[in-house]
């Protein structure tokens, strides 16, 4: 593979929107400050203890599941716009922001509008329980008889934590189900009334509440960005610039590979406006200010809007 086209001053400029966002999003998550201003959904939250019980304090741990969320868009946002612009990087910003897209996506789902607190607790420890099930699996897969003590404490542990939400579940009459698992000793997935939507579907409706796509675009960018997650083939063919046979391999291609302005805007507009949505219903959830976001949103926005409507 020949070397990369030297990178656009666009892509400079979409890397820096990126870092603002990615800062954005660490100073609310760590903030001094607290999350849930007065008056806010989530302080009302904070403020109810009804459902408190062996599971935890159901509310709190809604109002603070922000924050582990929040880490991931912020630590591959500022991974996106470091690729961006680092020499023989290419494909890992599409793998990167699908990352960024997921997290957005469960964000997005979590605090989304219209809920009410009962909702937003099933939401919430449907994360949990999907979370705890894989922490298992990794232990699980990893014992051995060196480690075996530490390893069945932190397992015996896991199970104590599901135990407790099965248990506090019931009690407010949440249905528990679970998917059996086909390997001996693994925990089932459990999830409460109702499973969590699909990567696919969190995406697609996070997009769909920005503009009506038609329910296209989110399966579609999930799938272009799947292609290079798992390394899979035809996830090459987006990046390819130029193909021509090789004169000295009989068939054989010498192949460029890059990232294109309107490859790298498709990957943007789908970060952008999982910000954009997620930011709305966070700012709704915690009485934040919007001013912080629009500050930020607004520039990266008209610069989108330039490169979508640039003459090709």
């Amino acid at each position: 593979m020949s070397k990369p086209p030297p990178l656009p001053d666009e892509m400079k400029l979409g890397a820096r929107h990126l870092r603002r966002i990615a800062q954005l999003f660490h100073e609310q998550a760590g903030s001094t400050t607290p999350l849930a201003r007065p008056g806010s959904i989530a302080a009302a939250d904070l403020a109810d203890g009804s459902y408190d019980a062996a599971w935890g304090k159901a509310t709190f741990e809604v109002v603070h599941e922000f924050s582990s969320h929040a880490n991931y868009v912020y630590d591959h946002l500022h991974a996106m716009s470091a690729v961006i612009t680092a020499p023989q990087t290419v494909l890992a910003v599409s793998s990167l922001s699908r990352t960024v897209l997921e997290a957005l996506a469960v964000t997005s789902w979590l605090y989304e509008r219209g809920q009410d607190r009962r909702e937003r607790v099933r939401r919430r420890y449907n994360v949990r329980l999907q979370s705890l099930r894989e922490q298992y699996a990794l232990l699980y897969g990893i014992v051995d008889d060196e480690t075996r003590p530490r390893t069945q404490e932190a397992l015996d542990g896991i199970t104590a934590s599901l135990l407790a939400i099965i248990n506090s579940a019931r009690k407010f009459d949440f249905s528990v189900h679970k998917r059996p698992t086909r390997v001996p000793g693994l925990q089932p997935l459990r999830y409460l009334d109702a499973p969590i939507p699909s990567d696919q579907k969190l995406i697609s409706a996070m997009l769909e509440a920005f503009t009506d796509t038609g329910g296209t675009v989110g399966p579609a960018l999930h799938r272009l960005t799947s292609a290079t997650a798992h390394a899979q083939n035809h996830g090459l063919m987006t990046f390819v610039m130029e193909a021509k046979t090789a004169p000295d391999r009989p068939g054989a291609a010498d192949v460029q590979i890059g990232l294109s302005l309107k490859h790298f805007s498709t990957l943007f507009t789908g970060v952008f406006i999982g910000v954009h949505v997620t930011a709305q219903r966070l700012c709704d959830y915690y009485g934040w200010p919007r001013d912080p976001w629009d500050a930020v949103l607004r520039p990266a926005g008209r610069t989108l809007h330039e490169w979508i409507t640039a003459d090709p």
